[in-house]
């Protein structure tokens, strides 16, 4: 069982994500940290972990190689039949690797699991219901359908964190960097099985500089027509995967996801203009 810890200036928030994942009550795991060239505490901070913790092996690149590629080095490096992905922001119940590896050793045909999950702004839960059945609701029916269904819902992709089978995942690289690439590879794993879900809360997610994030993500693409369609890149790339079935339904499904992150791309435009329209006036 091997755990990925990609990370960059998480210096605030990883002694919390760490002290979580060395607490698992499944005690056979690696945790593996790739540390992005970070210039806060974060190297100190996990040096310091990786001492007390045989279980940690940490990397620090030399230079920063992007936010996909550290995503994908820590896959690389794990050895273990079964990883998931860490972010150094969240945090898991003691039993969180325990009850999804159970799903998925009980159960052949699921590639991944996933807990129940709250969502965290700093010391505050943030309720989110239909965005929270969206993000784990199992997906258990024809590939058509999986893919169909979760384009169409896929909640804020807390699936990306799942429990996967290692094996599966190696698949489905690279792991390229454009808005929703980590969409894209749910997508592709959903060719080769199904997702479980265990319904106890066992993931608390951060949302904790999410509205200032967006922007950024919103405009990764400065291409036409990405510049507009956010989810150009995305669409297209799950459109042309052989495992997917082109019909209305799956066109219907990327028409709703591109118009809402369009709506989202232009709210977030305007709140960073009128923030920056307010700090102008102030001074």
């Amino acid at each position: 069982m091997s755990i990925g810890l990609p990370v960059y200036n998480g210096a605030a928030d990883l002694p919390r994500a760490l002290a979580s994942l060395t607490s698992q009550s499944h005690r056979h795991l690696e945790i593996i940290i790739s540390d992005n060239a970070s210039t806060d505490a974060t190297s100190e901070i996990c040096q310091d972990y990786a001492s007390r913790d045989p279980r940690i092996r940490y990397f620090r690149n030399s230079t920063n190689i992007g936010g996909a590629a550290n995503f994908e080095r820590v896959l690389r490096l794990a050895r273990g039949l079964y990883f998931m992905w860490a972010a150094c922001d969240d945090w898991w119940a003691p039993n969180f690797v325990e009850a999804n590896l159970r799903v998925l050793t009980q159960n052949p045909r699921h590639v991944a699991s996933m807990s129940a999950l709250k969502y965290v702004d700093g010391s505050r839960f943030v309720g989110m219901p239909f965005i929270h059945r969206a993000d784990t609701r199992p997906l258990v029916g024809s590939v058509a359908a999986n893919v169909r269904h979760y384009v169409a819902n896929s909640g804020m992709n807390s699936r990306f964190y799942a429990l996967f089978r290692r094996d599966v995942l190696l698949k489905c690289l690279p792991f390229e960097s454009y808005t929703a690439a980590d969409n894209a590879l749910v997508v592709r794993s959903l060719a080769y099985g199904t997702y479980g879900e265990v319904k106890r809360v066992l993931f608390y997610r951060s949302l904790a500089g999410e509205s200032s994030r967006h922007l950024t993500m919103l405009t990764a693409d400065r291409g036409f027509p990405g510049r507009f369609l956010p989810l150009w890149r995305y669409s297209c790339t799950v459109w042309r995967m052989p495992h997917v079935k082109r019909d209305f339904g799956l066109f219907l499904s990327l028409m709703i996801v591109n118009t809402i992150f369009a709506v989202m791309l232009v709210l977030a435009q305007v709140k960073a203009w009128w923030k920056k329209a307010t700090v102008e006036a102030d001074d």
